[in-house]
């Protein structure tokens, strides 16, 4: 996030899109994120992106539509506390950005100055 924010922002765009769409075009998608925690009342609240199997690709877009801008982002992240901004955010932002970007199943690099058209 810090030394690439430009390639963080298109990862999350990609996956915001995919999100949007027919969730059987969202692949690779995120259901083996999971987290665990425990309420004021000591329940244990699991919250995941499926609900019983089932694909939830709007509570993917509405995550991700929590995250800050990603200069906001990259501010955050050098004062090294990313993962607990986003937790106060939703349980599942910081697993979420984590998966966007390292999911990429696509070689990304930035182009050199006579590369560009």
């Amino acid at each position: 996030v810090k030394n690439n924010s430009d390639v963080v922002d298109l990862l999350v765009s990609i996956t915001k899109a995919a999100s949007g769409g027919d969730v059987r075009r969202f692949c690779p998608f995120p259901s083996a994120i999971e987290v665990k925690y425990y309420n004021t009342d000591k329940n244990e609240i699991v919250e995941s992106f499926t609900n019983s199997g089932v694909k939830d690709a709007v509570k993917v877009a509405s995550v991700l539509e929590l995250l800050p801008p990603i200069e906001d982002l990259r501010k955050i992240t050098e004062s090294n506390q990313i993962k607990s901004h986003l937790d106060e955010i939703h349980k599942l932002a910081y697993p979420l950005l984590r998966w966007c970007l390292t999911s990429n199943l696509a070689h990304l690099a930035n182009l050199k100055p006579n590369e560009i058209i």
